[in-house]
């Protein structure tokens, strides 16, 4: 910005006076402190604030300080939407991952008995993004990678219709 940086009041050119930044190096013009640590989401290496560092968080949006991982699937259990009694009898479970996502998202479901499945991103009004999925699937599990590089930081959501069920997940692109 062509003030040098020991008289510039806002390094990271987000607006925000370094000052009152909660992440004056990265630009964070939300101001995003998931944990509410004092510390802003862009340069906090422990989102969710649990003692584990997010590369290694098996999932660093929610709090899980024992990373537990029933299945096995390098999914922390408290990431992943299991036991859904609401349908039972159709989702053995659903995973959604990273959320906070970045440059893609990851979605898996299992289902337990062929069904018509419809998944999609929808913006935070509701107003259909992208079908991910629209086909009738048989009984197994099911995995996609969704690219949302071109998507602008915000709340979305991925709403999945199975049948007579529906479920919709938020989810948060931070970049």
């Amino acid at each position: 910005d062509g003030i040098g940086d020991v008289c510039d009041t806002d390094i990271d050119g987000d607006a925000i006076p370094d000052n009152s930044d909660n992440c004056p190096f990265m630009a964070n013009i939300n101001q995003s402190d998931m944990d509410i640590d004092g510390i802003g989401n862009e340069c906090d290496d422990d989102l969710d604030g649990d003692g584990h560092v997010n590369s290694v968080d098996n999932c660093s949006t929610t709090v899980n300080p024992g990373q537990e991982d029933t299945n096995n699937n390098g999914i922390g259990d408290a990431c992943e939407i299991t036991g859904i009694s609401a349908s039972s009898d159709l989702v053995r479970w659903i995973s959604l991952y990273p959320n906070p996502f970045d440059s893609e998202l990851r979605f898996e479901l299992s289902i337990v008995k062929a069904s018509d499945v419809k998944v999609e991103l929808c913006n935070f009004m509701g107003q259909t993004l992208r079908v991910i999925i629209n086909e009738k699937l048989l009984p197994g599990t099911v995995s996609e990678t969704i690219e949302t590089a071109d998507l602008v930081a915000g709340i979305y959501f991925i709403r999945l219709s199975l049948d007579d069920y529906s479920y919709s997940e938020k989810m948060v692109k931070m970049k």
